[in-house]
This record gives structure tokens, sequence and C-alpha cells, in this order.
């Protein structure tokens, strides 16, 4: 097990352990955190445009799954540490811009009146 964590080591890009040690020690609390953090060199890797990278960076519910298991393989971080970070900041991004329900306007039913029957 120790040689398949080395190996994986090794396949991370050095200057992205950086951004691993970011979410491993709690300093990222946001994933917006990272955004000056080599987003050419991610965003590439992902496959989605600069623009859509730090689009995503700021309202993270809008990553797909699969990019953050590719997010998470590229930099060497567990992925359960990049969903806590975005799990926590999403819920506030969604609580923050949901509008309260407006009252439901009750309608008056009208009851018809019985009709007479004609013999």
């Amino acid at each position: 097990m120790m040689n398949n964590m080395a190996e994986s080591l090794k396949d991370i890009d050095v200057s992205l352990r950086v951004i691993k040690s970011l979410f491993e020690t709690g300093e990222a609390k946001r994933m917006y955190d990272i955004a000056k953090l080599f987003p050419s060199k991610i965003s590439n890797s992902l496959g989605i445009n600069y623009g859509r990278y730090i689009d995503k960076l700021s309202k993270p519910e809008k990553f797909t799954i699969d990019e953050l298991i590719r997010f998470s393989h590229l930099t060497g971080t567990d992925i359960r540490k990049i969903f806590e970070v975005i799990l926590k900041e999403a819920t506030t991004n969604i609580s923050t811009k949901q509008k309260p329900h407006k009252a439901v306007k009750k309608v008056a039913i009208k009851k018809s009146s019985p009709k007479s029957k004609s013999k």
C-alpha cells in the first residue's frame, strides 16, 4: 500500500502539492482560496476553460462529480476534504440565494347551487 501511495505522489505535479496542503491543513476555507494557484494548468487538466473554472471556484456547487474526482487525483487531495469545503460553502451560497416562499393565495371556490331537477 505504501508503494501505491508513493507512486501516486510521483504522478502529482510538484507545484500542485501546495493545493493538497491547503486542504489538509484546513487553510482552504473556500474553493476560491485556490483561484490563483495554477488556474490554467488545473482548468486544462479538468477539461474546462479558464473562465468556467474560476466561475466554479466561486460557486463550487456547479462542479460536476467527475471534475471533482479529477481535481482530487490531480492534486493528490483526499476528495472528502474537498467535499467538506464545498459542502460548507455551497450550503451558505444556496441558503443566501434562496428567496422566501411567497404566501399562497387561497382561491375561494364557489359552490354552485344545486340544479333544480325538472320533471
